[in-house]
C-alpha cells in the first residue's frame, strides 16, 4: 500500500458485502465521519424518498470537507466519485453476500439497526434479496463502469480476508498531517521510525516503500523498518 491521502471516503459494493461495518473501522483509524447512505435515503416505514430530494440530499453531503461514506445507490454514484479522493470497493461473491444480509436480518428482526433509517426496523424482504442475487448479473457491469474514470485511489476487494488485511495495515500505520488529511501507507515511515528510534537514509524509506507493496502482516511491515536500520 503506498501513500493514501484521506478526506472523503467512498465505500461501494452489493449489499451485505459490509460496507457499513468497513466504513466504522475506518473511522475509528482515523476519525473521519461516517455518512451511512441507508440512514438518509429511508424514510420510518421504509418508505422511499423523492428523487430530487434524495439526489439533493446526496449533494449536500458529500460536499461536505471530510467522511467516509458508505452505500452503493447507482443513481447518485457518479456524483460521489466526483467528490472522494479514495474508492474502497467490496467486489464480494454473491453467496457471501446474500448470506450475511440472511444473517442480518435474522439476527437483527424486528430492530432498527445503527445504520438505517428512523422507523425502519429489520425485515425480510423478497425484492431487495432478489436484487442481491441478481447484483452481479444486472448491476455490478454498470457500476463498473461509472467507476472506470474515478481519478483517485481505487482500493478493490474480492474478500473478507483482503479487506482485513488493509484495515489492520491502516491502524498500523496512520498518521495526520498539519492539514487534518491521514496518511496511510509508505507516508508514515517517518512515524514509525520515530516510534522504533531510527534515523531514516534514503535506501531504508526505499526497503519501506518497497515492502508495502506486499501483503504483509502489520509486524512485518513494522519489522521492515527495524531490519533496514540494522543493515548496512
Amino acid at each position: 500500500m503506498g501513500a493514501l491521502t484521506l478526506k472523503c471516503v467512498l465505500i461501494v459494493g452489493c449489499p451485505g458485502a459490509g460496507k457499513s461495518t468497513a466504513a466504522r473501522a475506518l473511522s475509528e483509524i482515523t476519525g473521519l465521519p461516517v455518512i451511512h447512505l441507508d440512514r438518509h435515503y429511508w424514510q420510518p416505514g421504509w418508505r422511499m424518498p423523492d428523487g430530487d430530494v434524495w439526489r439533493a440530499t446526496v449533494e449536500a453531503l458529500a460536499a461536505e470537507p471530510r467522511w467516509i461514506m458508505d452505500g452503493n445507490y447507482s443513481g447518485t454514484l457518479v456524483s460521489r466519485l466526483t467528490q472522494a479522493d479514495t474508492l474502497i470497493h467490496l467486489d464480494y461473491p454473491t453467496g457471501l453476500c446474500l448470506w450475511r444480509v440472511l444473517r442480518r436480518t435474522t439476527l437483527g428482526w424486528g430492530r432498527v439497526r445503527a445504520d438505517t433509517g428512523q422507523g425502519c426496523p429489520e425485515r425480510f424482504n423478497a425484492e431487495f434479496l432478489r436484487f442481491v442475487v441478481n447484483y452481479r448479473r444486472d448491476q455490478r457491469a454498470r457500476d463498473m463502469a461509472r467507476m472506470a474514470d474515478f481519478a483517485g485511489e481505487v482500493h478493490r476487494f474480492t474478500g473478507p480476508t483482503e479487506l482485513a488485511a488493509f484495515i489492520a495495515r491502516c491502524r498500523t500505520f496512520t498518521a495526520a498531517n498539519a492539514a487534518g488529511e491521514f496518511i496511510l501507507g509508505a507516508a508514515c515511515y517517518e512515524k514509525i521510525a520515530a516510534v522504533e528510534g531510527v534515523e531514516l537514509t534514503l535506501a531504508m524509506k526505499q526497503r519501506f516503500r518497497d515492502a508495502t507493496k506486499t501483503n504483509a502482516s502489520p509486524d512485518e511491515y513494522r519489522n521492515t523498518i527495524i531490519d533496514a536500520h540494522r543493515k548496512p
